[in-house]
């Protein structure tokens, strides 16, 4: 399977791919003239690996007219890739389909390269207008967001009727068993908290797992990076290989969190992020017909922690805090913080 990597590079074969693929989805312009490469992620090593890569096509038509399509291809050498392709094109038939809250639009999986193609959504991320401090775009997106969420969640359908993972935390790649190998491989003394943590969250989580009366369609992974503004009136929301069934406080907590983690990491103050987060759940509720009791609280501010824990989780282990003591510092904080959050 690794020898394949090469082919995502390959220009001959990817030329010949595309002229098969992709004239069935671009009529008007059926002819590929020719692309440019651009790598999003390229994590290549000795035995795997994982790509996010953007071909740039110029396509043309028998008048000799061009048009670009930029499309991506979310490939690995082992993990399963054909539910993302799945998840988009279910969503792209029930209602996202060009839309004011749309998807990237799904072309063709590749088994032979366990890669999907899809026609990448254009336009700057929420993080983008926060980076900028522009509060009339970020309070519209936020809105459309809240609109995306409650459409999502509200989708009329059972898990019997169509096959999806299981979204609730246990369940999540890459698995409670890997993360506690790799803290307790870089970061050991943070182990026993870290076990202590993860009961206290899976057992608050529980009581809903048991009796899950409003189980739904989530994201999975709802932060500011993967809502592009895409024209003046639309949003889209990218990255739906996380797409599983689970409880819908899932991606109300995560995008909470993440905002106020964006807000505040850009400068923007709390007053104005609490005002947001206000925003985004009034819409939602109003939009999903939902009534936020205490059962709902509980259940979103479990979702904020853990994805507080993610993110957390995710600055541990990667490269970025080696012998950073500052950014060390405040990352036991917050480990500190939820300890004394979660009572553990």
């Amino acid at each position: 399977m690794l020898k394949r990597v090469e082919h995502f590079f390959d220009n001959e074969y990817l030329l010949s791919l595309f002229k098969r693929k992709l004239p069935e989805f671009y009529p008007s312009f059926p002819k590929v003239k020719d692309f440019v490469i651009y790598h999003h992620k390229k994590n290549i090593g000795e035995k795997s690996y994982h790509l996010v890569l953007e071909y740039r096509l110029t396509l043309a038509n028998d008048a000799g007219q061009t048009k670009e399509i930029p499309v991506f291809c979310a490939a690995h050498s082992s993990e399963p890739r054909e539910h993302f392709f799945f998840a988009l094109k279910f969503l792209w038939q029930h209602g996202f389909r060009n839309s004011e809250l749309t998807i990237p639009r799904p072309l063709f999986f590749s088994t032979y390269l366990n890669g999907v193609f899809y026609e990448g959504a254009e336009g700057n991320n929420l993080h983008h207008y926060i980076f900028q401090q522009n509060k009339t775009e970020i309070n519209k997106i936020v809105s459309q967001a809240a609109r995306w969420f409650a459409k999502l969640h509200t989708l009329a359908m059972s898990p019997k009727e169509i096959s999806f993972p299981s979204g609730f935390m246990a369940d999540v790649v890459p698995g409670l068993a890997k993360v506690y190998s790799e803290i307790n491989r870089k970061h050991p003394h943070y182990l026993p908290l870290y076990h202590r943590l993860y009961d206290e969250l899976l057992k608050r989580e529980q009581a809903f797992r048991d009796n899950p009366k409003d189980l739904c369609l989530v994201h999975g992974d709802a932060h500011s990076d993967n809502i592009i503004k895409t024209s003046q009136d639309k949003i889209a929301l990218i990255d739906l290989n996380d797409l599983s069934w689970g409880d819908p406080a899932r991606d109300l907590g995560c995008f909470l969190e993440q905002l106020e983690y964006m807000t505040g990491r850009e400068g923007l103050d709390l007053e104005y992020t609490e005002s947001l987060k206000q925003l985004f759940l009034d819409e939602y509720f109003k939009v999903a017909k939902v009534k936020l009791d205490d059962d709902l609280k509980f259940r979103i501010d479990n979702y904020y922690n853990w994805t507080a824990l993610r993110t957390t989780t995710y600055q541990l282990l990667s490269n970025l805090v080696k012998r950073d003591e500052n950014k060390l510092k405040r990352i036991d904080h917050r480990l500190q913080k939820l300890k004394h959050i979660l009572n553990v």
